[in-house]
């Protein structure tokens, strides 16, 4: 065995030490950070899929993309303008609360950021 060789190899086990060393705490953090990632991403796809609500003889679907709805002409002018404030109302109610979801997601996802980079931070 040369001294180049067997320098080598010392070398290596001390990097493998070191590797060893480090690596539990950056696995925790990053598999903490891909759990909450996952999850996030997850609950973000549960929120987005289209949903289905009525009013008064007027179906919204995916309120985030709603247009003016036409009312059928045959109603009466006071029902058509009790069926257009609901609608306006149950819309305006409806992104208010995928706002708060979205924020809710958010903050989450610094949570999940925060804790990979203090992970990695202490792995090394």
């Amino acid at each position: 065995m040369t001294k180049t060789s067997s320098g080598l190899k010392i070398m290596f086990r001390k990097i493998k030490l070191e590797v060893v060393r480090m690596d539990l705490s950056t696995i925790f953090a990053s598999l903490l950070g891909l759990f909450l990632s996952l999850l996030t991403t997850g609950v973000y796809r549960y929120y987005s899929k289209p949903k289905i609500h009525k009013t008064v003889g007027v179906v919204i679907l995916n309120p985030d993309k709603v247009d003016a709805k036409k009312i059928p002409p045959n109603l009466p002018e006071g029902l058509r303008r009790v069926t257009n404030s609901l609608e306006q109302e149950l819309v305006l109610k409806l992104k208010k609360d995928q706002q708060k979801k979205a924020m809710l997601l958010i903050k989450i996802s610094i949570i999940g950021i925060i804790i990979s980079t203090i992970g990695l931070i202490l792995g090394q």
